[in-house]
């Protein structure tokens, strides 16, 4: 009697056991696919020159930058996010006979795999950002270029890598901040039906502050 009575609750035991594994997830698998949402707000800090060939210099220059990053938790030290930048960067244009500002802008649109850094589900954490994605120049001063030389100029919109690092700072169950430095590495490199600029290696580096806002429990 007592040995049936023990059968049957260590088989009750199983079965919730079982059921449990199937019906909930383990707290380590609760974690994956929980998404946020970051506006951020920082400094952008173009790091070479676009043209530099007989005597004549085309670069951006340093300003600010501000957007937006949606990311997603793949474990516990893997996430995946992409992110949008705008940068109301002036476009310099020098020579022997001086120098001259226009207005333009970069945009920055990048897919990243960040990579946790240190002791995991901490108050504060830090992570590596690997991707790529797409570098954008525009606005007025790459209108009157255009206008100068008569036609479109190619090659204003370019793939580029992105490598960084950053840290997340919880400050509520649902938010957290992030700061974060990123550097986005191009080749630039123009033409028009009459010839092509010789290229040239750019890094524009990126620094930011956001504000991480958990979405869902």
């Amino acid at each position: 009697m007592h040995a049936e009575s023990g059968s049957r609750c260590a088989r009750l035991v199983t079965a919730i056991a079982v059921g449990a594994a199937l019906g909930a997830p383990p707290v380590c698998l609760a974690a994956q696919g929980k998404a946020e949402f970051t506006p951020f707000v920082g400094a952008y800090i173009p790091a070479g020159n676009l043209i530099d060939e007989s005597g004549a210099v085309v670069k951006q220059k340093t300003t600010v930058i501000f957007g937006g990053r949606v990311g997603v938790s793949i474990t516990d030290r893997l996430g995946i996010e992409g992110s949008f930048g705008y940068a109301p960067s002036k476009l310099e244009f020098s020579d022997a006979s001086g120098s001259a500002d226009t207005s333009a802008h970069v945009l920055l649109a990048s897919a990243r795999l960040l990579v946790g850094l240190g002791p995991a589900g901490k108050s504060s954490s830090w992570h590596l950002i690997v991707g790529g994605g797409l570098v954008s120049h525009g606005g007025a001063g790459w209108d009157a270029f255009e206008a100068a030389a008569g036609e479109t100029v190619s090659g204003k919109t370019k793939f580029n890598g992105v490598a960084g690092i950053g840290g997340k700072f919880k400050v509520g169950s649902m938010v957290s901040v992030l700061v974060d430095v990123e550097d986005n590495l191009f080749s630039a490199k123009f033409s028009t039906s009459s010839g092509e600029t010789q290229s040239k290696f750019n890094n524009d580096i990126v620094a930011g502050l956001g504000l991480a806002i958990s979405l869902g429990k």
